[in-house]
């Protein structure tokens, strides 16, 4: 997989997908997505991880008010 065709190998589980923006798309899926903050040494995260970082930073936000 190469950065110039847009696929990518997800940072959290290995799954392989697609960024819109590399693909040459005017807009990535992960644009309508929850905001995450990113992780040192982190790429992108495939559809479902991205679901699921989302949902745990949430989380982690909640614990601290």
């Amino acid at each position: 997989m190469t950065e110039d065709d847009g696929n990518h190998a997800c940072a959290r589980c290995g799954r392989a997908f697609t960024c819109g923006m590399l693909a040459g798309a005017q807009r990535c899926w992960c644009a309508d997505s929850p905001p995450v903050a990113p992780r040192a040494g982190a790429g992108c995260y495939c559809p479902e991880c991205l679901r699921l970082v989302a949902a745990e930073q949430a989380a982690e936000a909640l614990k601290r008010v």
